[in-house]
């Protein structure tokens, strides 16, 4: 191509910023006859190709999206263009990739700051995450958390932050979606999750920049709370992380060894790669067990023979990793999207110390590229060990330093319990002593006005004067597999006990195809709101794989925060999972305390007879606390579930202080009823033989 063309002209620009933002890890390698369109960058080497084959748009777009290609120089003259048809769809990709709201162009370079540099403290670093992440241990594959943590990382992270702050297009987020969603569906984050981020997409780079910045923050509480904007991302990030560290077959894929790595470094983060340097990872590291895949991704040969390095932006690296603990890094190849690339990952929080580097850029007759091993630091034994071998024993007087220290420190958390227990005793009798559980039998003697009730007793329809019903069958935001009806009586009716005249609700599941699902059921809503009061609910829970029934209280409107949920709160004053029959729970969210931060207040009883006999459960709210109890006729408060006081918080711990209605459901499938749903135990049934809410008189 000459660059006196019209087409050259064009095309042209751009072309160096192009390969200068180069950040992508991923290449390909195409077969067989295509036919190509150079540019050649100043370095004399090839910045970009374009190639045509059997749909040259799609590849086109390829390259485009993934500036890392590499090509070997060509120092013959430029093929001829006899595709002249094919210049200006080309010109036109290349001037949407530039334009693109997702173009490295627009990344700041600090946004790919890959590593922390900072002592001994790094493995303690380390050694925290790891320990705070302990927890996802003790869930299977199977496990609803497991599950919800998914669903939130779908509907936030990839539908909403990746759409809205990254400007990801929709059909890249569908590639996503469908993967997190396999990952979900066949019981296997660990498998899906690096086919998504083995796409040849920007999916790693745009994550590994958010680990990069954020993650950090999930492990310091001062950074955290100043970044509240940004909790649900940080979240995500490390529920991302985390689910793959302790996937439970993880173990298949374990790595130890040597792997290899090539990418572009500025100068100024080259200094950092001394020799003696502990470094850290926030992100996912891509290597290579074949050096020269790795050799390709930094460059070297196309830069030519430069002998001093200082001259370029970038410089060409190849960083060569000895991995030694079988908890650092997992071999992908086989589940791999690019298999081809022998890709080992180097999981975050993964501690390396610079051994040596080899600046074989002096040699003029052969191809710049710095070369630096690094060995991974096992534990603090390592550093430790280094520091002592450095510095003159400790003497005596040191010693006795330390240990006042210690003591001083000792003396200074002991007294800041002393003051925090004082506060709280203070803040007790501020509000007049009224946070403390209460006693039963108050409960039962209070004298309260019965203000609204429902006792079914009229065979047929639900009275629509009463209740509203919430209709369709989207998944509820929880992947469900039923279909809400509209005062459907197959769904929803009242009938009478058998040979009496008192009547109860039934909500009925039915395994059927309706509108696009697989089960109907129905979720009634109540008309009459309340604050404050007691509500109690008379009911029979149905069992059976699948099934998840629920009695909660949701906000009318949106008074709170930017989020109508959690911000605004909901208070689930009944949880039952038809696969664990004999246990109920009780559980609440708020803007600071819900399931998506990990930190839900939320307790589960066991009552065996839950799925054969009538059970009363009962929500004692007023301005200082809620409480959750289940009983029978005789003592509606023999158990209590839950007790949530205020405690003198604002509205993210406390949002109960307005109106809120009454939700019924019986929901198949999905994060709470679990997807390994018994068909068999179709039509099931739950029953509710009365609704009652109360307040105190001088309300």
């Amino acid at each position: 191509m000459e660059d006196n063309s019209d087409q050259a002209v064009e095309v042209k620009q751009g072309l160096l910023d192009v390969r200068k933002y180069d950040q992508i890890e991923k290449y390909s390698q195409l077969k067989d006859n295509f036919r190509i369109i150079n540019r050649m960058s100043s370095y004399g080497n090839v910045a970009l190709r374009f190639a045509s084959y059997n749909g040259y748009n799609e590849v086109a777009q390829f390259f485009l999206s993934n500036t890392a290609w590499r090509v070997l120089k060509n120092t013959s003259s430029q093929p001829a263009l006899d595709f002249q048809s094919e210049v200006d769809e080309i010109r036109n990709l290349l001037t949407q990739t530039m334009n693109s709201p997702n173009s490295e162009q627009k990344i700041p370079e600090n946004d790919h700051i890959e590593w922390s540099l900072s002592g001994d403290n790094l493995i303690n670093k380390a050694k925290e995450f790891r320990q705070q992440i302990d927890l996802y241990k003790t869930y299977s594959n199977h496990h609803h958390l497991i599950t919800k943590l998914l669903i939130e990382i779908i509907e936030y992270y990839l539908k909403e932050y990746l759409v809205e702050q990254e400007k990801v297009s929709k059909n890249e987020i569908n590639k996503l979606e469908f993967y997190f969603k396999q990952g979900i569906e066949q019981n296997n984050y660990l498998i899906y999750f690096i086919k998504a981020y083995t796409l040849t997409n920007s999916f790693h780079r745009i994550l590994n920049k958010h680990l990069a910045l954020y993650i950090l923050h999930y492990f310091d509480s001062q950074a955290y709370s100043s970044l509240k904007s940004k909790y649900r991302l940080i979240n995500c990030l490390a529920h991302i992380v985390t689910l793959l560290t302790n996937h439970p077959d993880i173990h298949k894929y374990r790595y130890t060894g040597i792997t290899y790595r090539g990418l572009l470094i500025k100068k100024d983060d080259l200094e950092c790669y001394s020799i003696g340097n502990h470094i850290l990872n926030r992100s996912f590291v891509s290597t290579s067990k074949d050096r020269s895949i790795a050799k390709l991704f930094a460059g070297s040969e196309h830069l030519g023979n430069i002998s001093d390095y200082r001259d370029l932006e970038e410089i060409p690296v190849l960083l060569k990793y000895t991995t030694k603990q079988s908890q650092t890094s997992i071999d992908i190849e086989e589940i791999s999207m690019i298999p081809s690339e022998e890709e080992v990952l180097i999981l975050p929080f993964s501690v390396f110390q610079v051994k040596d580097r080899n600046e074989n850029c002096r040699n003029v007759f052969s191809p710049m590229l710095v070369e630096i091993d690094l060995e991974e630091c096992q534990d603090n034994d390592q550093i430790n060990n280094e520091i002592q071998d450095s510095e003159p024993t400790v003497g005596l007087q040191d010693k006795i330093k330390k240990r006042t220290n210690v003591i001083f420190i000792g003396l200074c958390i002991v007294v800041a319990l002393f003051v925090a227990l004082g506060l709280f005793v203070k803040a007790q009798v501020q509000s007049g002593n009224r946070n403390i559980q209460t006693k039963p039998k108050e409960l039962a003697e209070m004298q309260l006005d019965r203000l609204w009730e429902d006792e079914f007793n009229s065979e047929g329809t639900v009275d629509q004067n009463k209740w509203d019903f919430d209709v369709g069958g989207n998944g509820w935001n929880h992947h469900e597999k039923q279909y809400y009806t509209q005062n459907r009586a197959q769904n929803a009716r009242c009938e009478n006990f058998p040979g009496s005249q008192n009547g109860r609700l039934i909500i009925e599941a039915h395994k059927e195809t309706y509108d696009k699902n697989n089960f109907t059921s129905a979720r009634l809503k109540s008309k009459k709101s309340w604050t404050y009061g007691r509500l109690q609910v008379r009911a029979l829970l149905p069992k059976g794989r699948g099934l998840y029934s629920v009695f909660l209280l949701f906000p009318v409107n949106k008074t709170y925060g930017r989020e109508y949920w959690p911000d605004n709160g909901n208070i689930d004053l009944m949880l039952h999972h038809g696969n664990d029959p004999q246990n109920v729970e009780a559980a609440i969210n708020t803007k600071s305390y819900n399931w998506l931060v990990d930190n839900q207040p939320i307790n589960k009883v066991t009552i065996p007879d839950v799925t054969t006999d009538f059970k009363v459960y009962t929500l004692e709210w007023n301005v200082h606390q809620l409480e959750m109890f289940v009983g029978d006729d005789d003592d509606p408060f023999k158990t209590r579930i839950l007790f949530w006081p205020k405690l003198g918080g604002d509205w993210t711990r406390w949002p109960f202080d307005k109106p809120f209605y009454v939700l019924l459901f019986l929901a198949i499938g999905g994060i709470w009823g679990g997807n390994d749903i018994d068909d068999s135990i179709f039509p099931c049934r739950m029953e509710i033989d009365w609704i009652r809410y109360y307040q105190q008189p001088s309300i």
